[in-house]
């Protein structure tokens, strides 16, 4: 089984975030959620992490159910940000691959369903900064 999630920390510890575990009935209020983009599996946010080579993956948001979903993403260098949905299949694909500007930006929104999504970032010129990175899910 692919575990793409962390533990989320509640008062006495901790306990397991995973898509199984996310239930919606019909009428149900669909709560806003806003967060950072994490290294994956460290509590490090993305925004502050240089890269001296190759690529940058954040880890994976869970979108199910969201309507609306937007990324943010800024970077003191331009490159190449992709944008990877997670099938029910437990298959990761690319949703689209962006031209970044340096020092602009990014808002990004994710049209279509999927379970999880994640941003990978490969600058055009080394070391990059990221300066932002978060998601917003209404």
């Amino acid at each position: 089984m692919l575990n793409v999630f962390r533990n989320v920390k509640v008062a006495g510890g901790e306990i397991p975030l995973d898509w199984r575990y996310i239930r919606w009935s019909e009428g149900d209020p669909q709560p806003p959620i806003s967060m950072l983009l994490y290294v994956p599996g460290t509590d490090d946010p993305i925004a502050g992490k240089s890269i001296s080579s190759g690529s940058l993956t954040s880890h994976p948001v869970p979108i199910y159910g969201y309507s609306n979903v937007t990324l943010y993403f800024e970077a003191d260098k331009g490159g190449t940000v992709e944008i990877q949905i997670l099938t029910p299949s437990e298959a990761w694909y690319t949703y689209d691959i962006i031209s970044y500007s340096a020092n602009t930006l990014l808002k990004y929104k994710i049209q279509h369903d999927g379970l999880l999504a994640r941003l990978i970032y490969t600058p055009s010129v080394y070391p990059a900064t990221i300066l932002e990175g978060s998601v917003v899910m209404t």
